[in-house]
């Protein structure tokens, strides 16, 4: 199961796709306030479409970030793995945050 997360951002998807390392990054950062995991450095692996979050945030490993879209727009989705354990945890905060801040770094840098 996964969480996903949208957004919509009016920038051509490659100029997103050059900045999401950063996003990623400093959405890790942010997410760490919410979760009692340490923060590690960020790795990252190329997935089809963006990248997936090798290390960083043990709460948030395996999350993917995706870029799709036109000529004029495009969409951010944004999967964090989910498991029953998971339920009544930090964890949905983290990914939110994350979620969240990745979102607004893009649209700040598209």
């Amino acid at each position: 199961m996964k969480l996903l997360f949208t957004h919509f951002v009016e920038s051509l998807p490659a100029d997103i796709k050059e900045n999401l390392y950063q996003a990623v990054a400093t959405g890790l950062d942010a997410a760490t306030e919410l979760v009692a995991d340490a923060r590690n450095e960020t790795h990252t692996s190329v997935i089809e479409s963006g990248l997936r979050v090798t290390q960083g945030l043990s709460a948030l490993d395996g999350a993917e970030v995706r870029v799709s879209g036109t000529d004029q727009f495009s969409t951010l989705e944004i999967s964090v793995p989910w498991a029953e354990p998971d339920a009544g945890t930090s964890k949905l905060w983290a990914a939110a945050r994350f979620a969240a801040v990745v979102a607004d770094e893009v649209c700040l840098a598209a």
